[in-house]
């Protein structure tokens, strides 16, 4: 293994690959630099400061980037990512010490995961302080753990949210943008979805996950007004306290429509129940 000290980066656009089973670790900053495409393939790097993402083009690969540091730590983007993302990533913040997504200071832009995502149980993790935007832009991705996200945007994919522990949710308390311009799944799991909802194409294709809108003031669900390819949204509970949820355009349901409690102003929007074949959905 190889330990740097003060700052790691990675600043020449390439294909960078770690012998099976290496590990490098930064004690300082780790920025990821350059203006071409960036992967990281093989191994780990250990993040012990703060995590710089100056590189619109990462390119994901497969290494796992662990940041774990004994002291508060930001992942921030100062550039618009153009590529897939990061690598997988696993945050282990266990020490009392936060890792926070963004930064008060700009540019704080968006921030891309290309691979999974796992949060260690009882992390700090704040994506919430800096009104950062988090996207997962990989392939067949598995969100492991209970991260709140501010904004979190879906490309089309399969996402698979693993509990680590038994009341394991991801929940996202602004908006949840769904990018199903191609198929996207919610393969097993919950998304609790707090603020407004956006379906930004017409290919949900359902899935075995849970879709809960829970927030505890108003919020929208917003469908398209183009005709739906696949299924719909998974399983949807709407379970509000306090709030009203409107709901606006076309909106299809590929599972099960619980209402549990609360205001849903539907006004003039086309509900589509469009189950699949075999199911025995709940209405």
């Amino acid at each position: 293994s190889i330990k740097i000290s003060v700052i790691g980066e990675i600043n020449a656009p390439g294909t960078y690959t770690l012998t099976s089973g290496s590990a490098i670790t930064v004690k300082n900053k780790l920025r990821f630099g350059g203006t071409g495409g960036l992967t990281l393939n093989g191994g780990s790097i250990a993040a012990e400061g703060d995590v710089e993402i100056a590189a619109p083009g990462m390119a994901d690969g497969s290494t796992l980037l662990k940041i774990s540091g004994n002291t508060d730590q930001y992942l921030y983007s100062t550039i618009p990512m153009t590529g897939q993302g990061l690598p997988a990533v696993e945050i282990n913040k266990t020490s009392g010490t936060t890792l926070y997504l963004g930064r008060a200071a700009a540019p704080s832009e968006p921030v891309r995961f290309g691979n999974h995502f796992t949060l260690v149980p009882g992390s700090n993790f704040n994506a919430t302080d800096f009104s950062s935007t988090a996207i997962f832009n990989g392939s067949n991705t598995i969100i492991s753990g209970n991260p709140v996200f501010h904004k979190l945007s879906l490309a089309p994919t399969t996402y698979t949210i693993l509990p680590l522990l038994p009341a394991d949710v991801v929940a996202v308390e602004n908006e949840l943008r769904l990018f199903s311009t191609g198929p996207l799944a919610l393969n097993s799991g919950t998304i609790e979805a707090r603020g407004d909802i956006f379906i930004l194409g017409p290919s949900l294709a359902d899935g075995n996950g849970t879709l809960k809108i829970n927030g505890a003031g108003n919020q929208n669900l917003q469908g398209i007004i183009s005709p739906y390819i696949q299924v719909g949204l998974p399983k949807t509970i709407i379970d509000k306290l306090s709030g009203t949820l409107s709901v606006f355009n076309t909106i299809s349901f590929g599972n099960d429509l619980i209402y549990e409690r609360g205001i849903v102003d539907f006004g003039t929007a086309n509900l589509q129940f469009r189950f699949g074949s075999g199911a025995t959905p709940t209405i």
